[in-house]
């Protein structure tokens, strides 16, 4: 699904930017409405009220959708047989994803301090940690073409591989972030029940109860609720779901197993969650830039914008390149210098994860709109991976692929 996620966001953003310089009153009416007035979930509005909008039900209800596949990818990646974060093959992503995390949150901080605007931006910290998944993947994808294998089967490109493994554990350190960085306080009752789905995740999958959707109503929607009241964000509340669906088959014990070749493909209860939810998702990432990046990209540029955007393409660009070919003198992977930059900077999107965090780090206002510009920005990346590829002789322009096609046409 990730190759057509990035569509789709780029649908939402070009839909809302439109809308913010034609018609904005009917833009911040949408996005300001409120409806349905309850005792339970939506925009606290204090003394126990609540109310729904539409960036609520996208932000704090549908995106864990999303997030549940992010937490599927990181399970099979993590835990399953041959998984892509396993062994001495983990350690290369890793020390990327470590680069990838650490630098550009230091370039961000370094920044702000030496603007002296310490006090009042540094809760953004985190923002440039983000890569979203979807982006990095179409722009790798774009890049580095499917290898031929001897038997003629295709395969994705390692260094496609390698992204999507450090995207992963990326948005693994992100969620991570969102959890028990970004909240107002806990309340143990409240996550204390959500705890307590532990043990009924497990119960389910012993008894092989195959339906995704018994996961989804009663461990994931009551998970989305009770995070929502325990300070931690609903949108993490799927993932003791989507952790206890089997995944690619099941042996006697049960939550992880090595499957065959027979049941690898959607037949597994999380593939087929993935595949059932894939095209649902599409849109609510779509409805997630359209209800989060619909700021003034002229009125709204001020400092923090270039902070955040030269903290994603920079620290991302050069760090991870720099830990990947640390970690590369003392754990075989094969890439040169040339891929593992071009990556990099594809990972420089931040997007879907970026424009997450700036919702959280910062109140509606200047810095939260700032932060937004930033994030929204960081697609440049992309492009300048496939300039620089191009420049380079990487992936799809390097010189073997050339004269393969000259023999080819000869």
């Amino acid at each position: 699904m990730f190759a057509h996620s990035g569509i789709f966001m780029l649908v939402g953003l070009a839909c809302t930017q439109v809308l913010r310089y034609t018609a904005p009153e009917m833009l911040d009416g949408i996005l300001q409405a409120e409806f349905l007035s309850n005792h339970y979930f939506g925009h606290d509005h204090g003394d126990g009220h609540y109310v729904l909008s539409l960036p609520f039900l996208v932000n704090d209800f549908f995106i864990a959708f999303f997030f549940g596949i992010a937490f599927k990818e990181v399970k099979e990646a993590i835990f399953l047989p041959g998984g892509a974060l396993q062994g001495k093959k983990a350690y290369v992503p890793i020390s990327g994803t470590l680069g990838g995390v650490l630098g550009p949150a230091g370039v961000f901080l370094l920044a702000v301090a030496l603007l002296g605007k310490w006090t009042l931006m540094w809760r953004g910290f985190a923002i440039p940690m983000a890569t979203d998944i979807a982006f990095t993947y179409l722009f790798a994808k774009m890049i580095f073409p499917d290898v031929q294998q001897a038997d003629g089967t295709m395969k994705k490109h390692r260094m496609v591989s390698f992204g999507l493994a450090l995207a992963i554990l990326d948005d693994l350190i992100g969620m991570a972030m969102i959890a028990f960085f970004y909240n107002d306080g806990i309340d143990m009752f409240w996550l204390g029940l959500f705890g307590a789905t532990i043990p009924l995740g497990i119960l389910m999958n012993r008894l092989k109860v195959q339906g995704w959707g018994w996961y989804i109503v009663l461990l994931g929607l009551p998970g989305i609720y009770f995070l929502f009241h325990s300070g931690l964000h609903p949108s993490l509340g799927l993932a003791v779901a989507v952790f206890c669906m089997p995944t690619k088959g099941r042996d006697e014990d049960g939550i992880v197993a090595e499957g065959t070749a027979e049941n690898v493909h959607h037949s597994a209860t999380a593939d087929r969650y993935e595949h059932q939810t894939a095209v649902p998702v599409e849109y609510i990432l779509g409805a997630f830039a359209f209800v989060n990046a619909g700021v003034n990209m002229v009125q709204g540029f001020n400092t923090l914008t270039f902070v955040v955007l030269g903290s994603l393409i920079i620290g991302k660009g050069l760090f991870i390149w720099a830990f990947t070919r640390i970690a590369q003198r003392f754990w075989e992977f094969e890439a040169s210098s040339s891929e593992v930059m071009t990556l990099a900077l594809a990972a420089g999107i931040g997007f879907t994860v970026s424009l997450f965090v700036a919702s959280l780090a910062y109140a509606p206002g200047a810095l939260q709109d700032g932060a937004k510009i930033g994030a929204a920005l960081s697609l440049i990346a992309g492009p300048m991976a496939m300039v620089y590829a191009r420049m380079f002789h990487v992936g799809r322009w390097s010189r073997e692929i050339d004269s393969t096609r000259r023999a080819v046409l000869q």
